[in-house]
């Protein structure tokens, strides 16, 4: 059995990609949750409506390693221009602290973010389960750890979770989708 501690995201754009730059979060290896190289990727993406930049990560299962990163990750986006979307396989549900920091209801290390969750939004349920992404490959979901966050001066038209194919499972995740603008 082939086993890597190594993994990747990608950015994919009908628009032009103008910067592209990641970061590798840090890695604590004495946590064992945290064995897995974790990385943000972003990218400025050129839009009709103007130049929007836009991120996406996969972070840890360790709760410690979460916390440092959404940091590290936040202090990353500071380095683009706004408005911004950030994308990705949080690990963590919408009662926890790495998600309490992205909306702006508490501080770190300084640092207050302030993004729109792009499903509570949108949804007229929002702690429903139709909200859930998670499903370890069964069709019935556990749990929603998969997030798209904007920034407060873009539009959101449209979010929702879909699901694959009949009997066609190519993650454990169901699709979130989401429909953003941005006014010139």
């Amino acid at each position: 059995m082939y086993y890597t501690t190594q993994e990747g995201v990608a950015i994919m754009s009908r628009f032009p990609i103008v910067r592209v730059d990641h970061i590798y979060l840090s890695r604590n290896y004495s946590d064992e949750e945290d064995a897995h190289n974790r990385v943000c990727l972003g990218a400025v993406i050129n839009t009709p409506n103007g130049e929007m930049s836009f991120f996406t990560t996969h972070f840890s299962l360790s709760a410690s390693a979460r916390k440092r990163n959404t940091v590290e990750m936040y202090q990353f986006m500071l380095t683009f221009p706004e408005p911004y979307i950030l994308t990705g396989d949080f690990n963590t549900e919408p009662d926890s602290p790495e998600i309490d920091f992205l909306q702006g209801r508490i501080e770190w290390n300084g640092l207050k973010s302030g993004l729109k969750d792009a499903w509570l939004e949108y949804s007229k349920e929002p702690d429903s389960k139709s909200g859930w992404t998670y499903t370890t490959l069964s069709k019935e979901p556990k749990k929603r750890i998969d997030y798209i966050f904007l920034s407060k001066s873009l539009t959101l038209n449209t979010c929702s979770v879909q699901d694959g194919q009949e009997n066609i499972l190519a993650t454990d995740h169901r699709l979130l989708y989401a429909s953003i603008s941005k006014h010139k």
